[in-house]
């Protein structure tokens, strides 16, 4: 069936109209994965490779169809807000390679999620197009630990708890203060 596109046409067509029916972004993206990895697997190819592009590919979509949805509730400048959204969105990476560094630079057990947690709320708090990229790098970093590395489901709960928390904003500290342990170092 390698090479066959009718075929992994109309299983994409088929599965992926199931995408839309789950209420959270977390729902949407795994039944993204579990389509792309399936149409992946029809065609030859390896489950995990289709999976991350599926789920990829549906974070970028929602990520862009959260932008033209902020615009029309807010009546801005379009060009002005798309500028500044993806300037968010970019400048949010560089808190998740800083957090990810801090972690390491700390060699502390059991303070990662303190660290998920305020690369999420830091980025979050750049506006929509940081929040943004903090739902889409937390989540592929999450199916990728499971479906790639093959970590536990629920260590991956378990981040996507501290990933959640710090998407809500804030003073990232206090946000974060839940997940951060007593011995950690006071610099972080």
């Amino acid at each position: 069936m390698k090479g066959d596109g009718f075929h992994l046409k109309k299983v994409s067509s088929a599965l992926g109209g199931t995408i839309g029916k789950f209420k959270t972004m977390e729902g949407q993206v795994s039944m993204a994965a579990i389509v792309g990895g399936t149409a992946s697997k029809l065609g030859g190819g390896k489950f995990a490779n289709g999976a991350v592009s599926g789920a990829f590919v549906h974070m970028y979509n929602a990520a862009g169809h959260g932008a033209k949805r902020q615009y029309n509730r807010e009546k801005i400048d379009f060009f002005e807000y798309e500028r500044k959204w993806w300037s968010d969105f970019f400048n949010a990476t560089d808190d998740f390679i800083s957090n990810y560094t801090d972690m390491r630079t700390a060699n502390t057990i059991g303070a990662d999620k303190y660290f998920h947690c305020t690369a999420n709320c830091q980025a979050t708090n750049r506006g929509d197009g940081g929040w943004n990229a903090a739902r889409f790098i937390s989540e592929t970093r999450e199916l990728t630990d499971y479906h790639i590395k093959g970590d536990p489901l629920n260590a991956c709960n378990e981040d996507r708890v501290a990933n959640i928390q710090g998407q809500r904003g804030g003073e990232c500290r206090g946000t974060c203060n839940g997940f951060r342990p007593l011995y950690l170092d006071e610099q972080w």
